[in-house]
Parts: C-alpha cells; structure tokens; sequence
C-alpha cells in the first residue's frame, strides 16, 4: 500500500536528449525540419515565413495579412472552412510575430492527406474580401480603445516605444490612423511577396512515416511554380536591424486618473537569443523574478503583501533583447515597490546566491526544461525558435548541462555584468502622487 503520510523520495534530474531532427529538400527547394516524435497519432506542420513586423512597411500590414489569410478563400468561405476541418477534427491557424509569419496545421496523422490540401488552399488562394477587412479594421480599433484604458497594456506600449522607438518594430505599434489607412492592395502585396514559398521553411513533429509525409508535402507544396525566386526576402530588409542609440535612466509616467491600480514596467535593453550566456542568464533571472519562489515575489507579495504578483524576464529576440520586471499594485504602493525592485537587484549584484537557493532554482529550471517536451506542438516549437534565430538545432542539447553547470560565481559575474541599475528605463501607468 502507498504510505501518503511519507514525501516521496527526490531523485537526481537527467538531461532528456532532444529528438533526432532530419533535414530534407522539397522538388522546389524548401527545407522541412522532421522531427519524428511521441506516440499519439497527432501531427504538427508549420511553414515559417519572413512576414513579421519587422518585414512590413507600415503597420499593421503583417498582423491583418496573417488574420485575413484564414478568413475565406477563392474556394471557400471562412464558414465553410471551419466546416471542413471541423470535420476533421483538425486547427489550422497564421499568426504574425515580430520577426516571423506562420502558418500551420494540426491533426490526427490519419487525416493529414485530407488537410495538407485545405493548408495549402489557405496559405495559396486567400480571398481578401474587402468586407473582412472592414470587419477586422473595425473589430481591431474597438480592441484598441478596450485595451488602451488598462493599466498593464499601457505600461507594455509604452515601454516598449521608450526602449526602442517608435520606429524600430520591437518599439512601435499601430495605432487608430494606421488600421484606418490600412488597404487592401497593400495586404495582397505583403502576402504575394512575403508568404511565397520561395522563402518558406517548414517544420514537422508527430508521430508519421516520414517518406510518405515529405511525399505528400512535396505533392502540395513542392512544385518548382511555387517558389518565385523574384519574390525572395532577404535578411538585409528586416528593419529589426537598425537599432538606434539606448535611451538613457528616467521615469516615464502615464497619468490614468479613473484608474484603481498602478502598472509598473521597468528595465533595459539586453542581448540578442545568439548570446552564449542566454541559459546562465535565465537562471539569474529565475532567481530574481523568473517564478513562484524568487526573490521579487517573496519580498514585494509575500513580506510587503504589494501585489497579487510581481515577475521578471530576461527576453531574447533576434537583434536585441530586454530585462524587464512588470506588477500592478495599488496606487499608494507605486512608489516603494520601485524601491524594493531596486533593493532585490542590487541585492543580487552585490551578495550573489547562496549554493541552496541556487540549487533549488536550477532544479525548478531542469524540471521546468524537461516538462517542455512531451507533446509534438512543444518540440515543434523549440525547433521554430532555432530556424528564426538562426541557430543550430544542437543549441537545443546543450540547454540541460549549461543550467545545470552555474555556479554561485557565475551568478555574481552575469549579474554584474548585464543587470544595468543606471540603464532602467521606469513606465508607470496610473496615479502616482
């Protein structure tokens, strides 16, 4: 009988190899990153694109082309779309990120030789009907103006627009004349260049026989007619290139005087995801603000009862990065937990860890890593990350001994290196006396 009175024995975590990734070429060029994986018949299939913000020539013209992709095609209506995959019980779905656009499907391995065609439809004969772009444009301001009177999506606006400018894609956003100017010949233009198959990647994780999938993918993508090479993006015209100058220290308050609460949102730029010290600096930022347990929780939420919940991020992207601490609290209690966001990192700096607390982080961490590849659309993800960075699919390996070999000097060094007190950049939304 189990004895529950009796807490289960802790055993040591073991690094959990990454699944074997094959790489493969369609008839007209396009790579497929396989990943054979899991024991469930599902599978997931993403076409990696260069339709990001960054690769759009004003906003929103990326995020309203990868929308109005899935509404209807010359084919179909959106309603009769749904119906059939519906009837497959499979997703397909585009969104648009700062750096990339995808396109994706996900099914029951046994229907995919009935859904590549519906993703193919998709992604190939979109109808852009001027009435679905009315209907977003009108869907999109009205979310606007919802979000534009919370507290915690004005502190995000506008931090991101003071750390990197409203010109730089990572820093700008659209607002209400841009979705109204917004066009459709400009969408189909964007669409037309920067979804063509010339500058597709694919990625593919599930449980399929790989022969007879590249077969099907070469069947419904891999013609040469597909992929124009006069349509080729390259890497030059991503404006997430041109980094200006980093702003320098000041508090930048946005009054919301109908508000209950404030939003705090501070901190600086950082390195890019293809920093070697990318993994250490998670670990110092975990033990900071990274999860339940850290040092800016159990100060500003459980010893000062400030805020509901107070986190930290150390976040990678392509050209640079950013440290950020976001909580909201009540409005009288603004201004000291920016004191004690400050006390925890200089705390950090000057005193490091102690081998314990760090212990117990790193094994957060390694759970936390290993958790994170169970499922197909998980190990798709990781892959994704690799092909947009721009990264080798081993990086993927090393992540396990890289956490697992910090030590208590390396968390003083890191901290000392790239935490910046005299860089952060404060964004306060609400009322502030």
């Amino acid at each position: 009988m189990l004895d529950r009175t009796k807490i289960p024995a802790a055993a040591p975590l073991h690094n959990v190899a990454f699944p074997a990734i094959s790489t493969f070429q369609l008839s007209n060029g396009i790579k497929v990153h396989s990943c054979p994986f899991g024991s469930q018949e599902i599978i997931d299939i993403t076409l990696i694109f260069p339709a990001g913000r960054c690769f759009e020539t004003h906003a929103p013209v990326a995020s309203f082309a990868a929308k109005l992709i899935q509404e209807g095609t010359k084919q179909r209506s959106s309603l009769e779309f749904a119906r059939q995959l519906d009837f497959y019980g499979a997703s397909l779905y585009a969104e648009s990120t700062l750096e990339v656009g995808n396109v994706g499907l996900s099914c029951l391995t046994k229907h995919v030789a009935s859904t590549l065609p519906l993703l193919r439809e998709m992604l190939l004969e979109p109808l852009f009907a001027e009435s679905e772009l009315e209907n977003l444009r009108q869907r999109t301001i009205q979310h606007l103006e919802v979000e534009s009177k919370k507290t915690e999506y004005v502190a995000l606006r506008d931090f991101n627009k003071v750390l990197f400018g409203t010109q730089h894609p990572y820093g700008g956003y659209a607002e209400k004349k841009d979705i109204e100017a917004i066009q459709m010949p400009a969408i189909r233009a964007f669409h037309q260049r920067n979804y063509n198959l010339v500058n597709a990647e694919i990625v593919v994780s599930g449980r399929y026989d790989e022969q007879a999938l590249l077969s099907m993918l070469d069947q419904y993508l891999g013609a040469p007619d597909l992929a124009d090479a006069t349509m080729r993006v390259g890497e030059e015209e991503s404006r997430g290139r041109n980094l200006g100058a980093e702003p320098e220290k000041h508090l930048h308050y946005v009054e919301m005087p109908d508000s209950m609460q404030g939003t705090i949102r501070l901190g600086h730029r950082a390195f890019s995801r293809q920093n070697q010290d990318h993994y250490p600096m998670q670990v110092v930022n975990t033990l900071l603000g990274g999860y339940f347990g850290s040092r800016l929780m159990t100060n500003i939420r459980e010893d000062k009862g400030y805020t509901y919940g107070i986190g930290s991020g150390w976040i990678p992207m392509k050209y640079s990065g950013m440290f950020v601490v976001q909580t909201s609290v009540d409005n009288t209690y603004i201004q000291p937990t920016l004191t004690e966001i400050d006390k925890e990192i200089d705390l950090l700096m000057r005193e490091g860890v102690e081998q314990d607390e760090l212990d117990l982080v790193k094994n957060y961490m390694l759970g936390q890593s290993v958790s994170a590849r169970e499922l197909p659309e998980q190990i798709a993800s990781s892959i994704r990350s690799m092909v947009v960075y721009g990264l080798p699919f081993k990086t993927l390996d090393e992540k396990f001994h890289e956490i697992q070999s910090v030590t208590v000097d390396d968390v003083h060094r890191l901290a000392n290196q790239y935490l910046k007190p005299e860089k952060i950049i404060q964004v306060v939304s609400g009322k502030l006396d």
